[in-house]
């Protein structure tokens, strides 16, 4: 038994290692070669990303004058970590690259582990990652760096803290929880959705209750925590510029409204549901839109795919429509399901210009584990419905991840020449 163990061990370090640096080297080498074609430079010419903002936001020092970021208030932070790649030789726009290379790689070595929890083997769990690097989501933030290329691994990480809990009655310390939801929501305001729903999915689990959960005075104390720590980084970022949030705090409100208040006309829920449920995984056929400013930008909206991502579509529908009714990892499915219910409510609201697909990040591993979860065979009464469920899971596994990558590199490559 123990040998068993120190052998899996052993190859969960091997297969985490294969994972990060072949992902890693991967992306990184395309980074570079879109930074030194001024990729980096332009704003909105895919996915209505701005990846100039991005890189000005962390690679440059703005302690002397930090203008408070809404959705994004601890951008700032991480160019603590530019400044130490700097000290060693590293130039601004290539450190920036490495943070966010780290963060990416690092968000799929825990999205393996993951997969581990749920009781996957270390090849399964390997093919199941495999095929999440290739997704659409994983392809853009690998390519056109922004925020989410950093809040993709706090994401990920709290997955991770509710399949312990769930799985292997494994708890995190509180404090560590604490900084992940810290690091999570400062990134990414909109987390804090995410975060309040991982500590209240905690709660539950102990008092099977949801009304109960809400009266566990736990749940309050860790929101305190999280709370507290956020106001020390709060004033460690801002420090300088904290009396003028006091002096016009009806103004920061105001900037809040507008910030999720976006004007312009609406996509319907049904094209909501498209994107976030499909076009995060399988990249259709990239549309060219003309914006407002001169701007010819790619984006994902349209439902027309290559003959693999019809493939890759059909597999995934046949999968969701068995794996409701044979599941064996309901409460991951159900937090998975909630998360992506969430988003989609909130941004048939919150969008701009039909701009849908950069919303993905937020989601891309609920929805991947929702198609790629274990169907439960022990439920089954018939042989042949065992045999076809073993066949289509090990289908899933096996074969989905390469349909998925033989379409996505399109999306790859087009990105590539978009300078």
């Amino acid at each position: 038994m123990i040998q068993n163990q120190l052998a899996d061990k052993n190859l969960d370090c091997i297969a985490t290692l294969i994972i990060f640096f072949g992902s890693f080297v991967f992306y990184y080498l395309g980074c570079i070669e879109l930074l030194d074609a001024g990729f980096y430079e332009k704003i909105n010419i895919a996915f209505d990303l701005d990846q100039a903002h991005y890189f000005y936001s962390v690679g440059k020092d703005m302690s002397s004058s930090s203008p408070l970021l809404i959705k994004h208030p601890f951008i700032y932070l991480y160019h603590y970590i530019v400044i130490i790649l700097k000290s060693v030789g590293f130039s601004e726009g290539v450190a920036v690259i490495l943070i966010s290379k780290f963060f990416h790689s690092s968000s799929l070595v825990v999205s393996y582990f993951i997969f581990r929890c749920m009781d996957r083997s270390v090849l399964e769990s390997s093919f199941l990652t495999f095929g999440l690097a290739g997704t659409s989501t994983y392809i853009s933030t690998g390519l056109v760096l922004d925020v989410y290329s950093l809040s993709i691994l706090w994401i990920a990480m709290i997955f991770l803290i509710v399949c312990q809990a769930t799985y292997k009655n494994h708890e995190f310390s509180v404090w560590f929880r604490a900084a992940i939801s810290v690091m999570a929501i400062g990134t990414t305001t909109y987390l804090i959705i995410l975060v309040s729903f991982m500590e209240l999915s905690l709660s539950k689990r102990e008092d099977r209750n949801l009304i109960n959960s809400l009266g566990n005075s736990v749940i309050y104390k860790q929101f305190f925590r999280i709370f507290s720590l956020g106001i020390l980084l709060f004033f460690i970022v801002y420090f300088q510029m904290l009396y003028d949030v006091i002096q016009d705090p009806v103004g920061i409100l105001k900037r809040v409204f507008w910030t999720v208040n976006r004007p312009g006309e609406k996509e319907g829920v049904l094209q909501v549901l498209s994107v976030f449920s499909i076009f995060s995984i399988v990249s259709p056929i990239i549309s060219t839109i003309a914006l407002p400013e001169g701007i010819l930008m790619i984006d994902l909206r349209v439902m027309s795919f290559s003959f693999s991502g019809w493939c890759a579509v059909g597999m995934l529908l046949v999968s969701i429509f068995l794996k409701c009714q044979k599941n064996q990892n309901f409460v991951i499915l159900l937090f998975c399901l909630t998360w992506l219910i969430i988003n989609i409510l909130f941004h048939t609201v919150y969008q701009y210009r039909g701009s849908l697909f950069l919303y993905c990040g937020h989601f891309i591993l609920a929805v991947w584990i929702l198609f790629v979860t274990q169907i439960d065979i022990e439920k089954i009464r018939f042989g042949w419905q065992k045999y076809f469920y073993k066949l289509l899971d090990k289908t899933i596994i096996y074969i989905l991840p390469f349909i998925i990558w033989t379409n996505n590199i399109y999306l790859y490559k087009n990105i590539m020449v978009l300078m």
